[in-house]
């Protein structure tokens, strides 16, 4: 069983990754407790916004975008249980605020489910500005 939704955009109906990739973007731009029945959805990084952009404050915010990914809710699943953050490689970090990187993981199709089997290894770039992270599949997947 795959999973769907609605591109938050244009409102065509989306499947499989480009929907987890969705779902990274709406986790990471969602700040904890603004979801009234899903107190631990959310991204505690935004706390963040308007600290310098330095070395110390970027590793911080990395993490803090793997918990967030991570994170076990009530029901035990993570906040998105179709991706594994493996690693993030910073890929710009402009004075302006602007910045890049990209989510380095696996693909697990049936997470939702419980059901944990990684179908390959993906990459996700977040890009954004202030509160506005955009978040969408690297062209080519990895090995």
């Amino acid at each position: 069983m795959s999973s769907a939704g609605m591109d938050r955009e244009t409102g065509r109906l989306i499947h499989n990754f480009d929907h987890v990739a969705q779902s990274i973007g709406d986790v990471l731009t969602t700040g904890i407790g603004q979801r009234a029945v899903r107190e631990w959805y959310g991204f505690p990084g935004l706390a963040m916004l308007g600290e310098n952009m330095n070395h110390d404050n970027l590793v911080k915010f990395f993490q803090i975008v793997a918990i967030a990914l991570s994170m076990r809710q009530k029901n035990g699943l993570p906040v998105e249980p179709r991706f594994r953050v493996i690693k993030i490689v910073p890929l710009e970090a402009l004075r302006s605020g602007e910045f890049a990187c990209r989510l380095e993981g696996e693909y697990l199709p049936r997470g939702h489910l419980g059901d944990f089997t990684p179908a390959g290894k993906r990459r996700v770039v977040l890009s954004g500005s202030g509160s506005r992270f955009t978040a969408v599949e690297e062209a080519e997947s990895i090995g």
